[in-house]
C-alpha cells in the first residue's frame, strides 16, 4: 500500500512522513496511480499482451490479461485515515 514510504508498517510511516511530504505522496499518487510496482509491470504486460492478441487475429481485452485486479485499489482518502488526517467514520 504505502511500498516502503516511511518505513515498513503504518506505525514508522507516521512517525517518519511529514505532512508536507504526505501530501506530495498523495499528489504523485493521484497523478501518477499506483506506487505497487507489481501491479504496474502487471498493466504493463496486459497491454503488451492485448496487442500481440489483436495483431494475431484475437479479440481479447486488457482486462482479460489482469486477473488480480478485481481487488479495489486503496485511495488517498484510505491512507489520509490511516495517518489520522481526516475523522474515520
Amino acid at each position: 500500500m504505502l511500498h516502503g514510504i516511511g518505513g515498513r508498517t503504518i506505525k514508522e510511516a507516521k512517525r517518519n512522513v511529514t505532512v508536507k511530504e504526505f501530501q506530495q505522496w498523495a499528489e504523485y499518487i493521484r497523478k501518477r496511480g499506483s506506487l505497487n510496482v507489481g501491479q504496474r509491470v502487471e498493466a504493463a504486460v496486459a497491454v503488451l499482451a492485448t496487442q500481440i492478441n489483436r495483431a494475431l487475429g484475437g479479440k481479447a481485452e486488457v482486462m482479460d490479461f489482469l486477473p488480480h485486479w478485481d481487488q479495489p485499489e486503496v485511495g488517498i482518502e484510505d491512507l489520509a485515515k490511516m495517518f489520522g488526517a481526516v475523522k474515520k467514520e
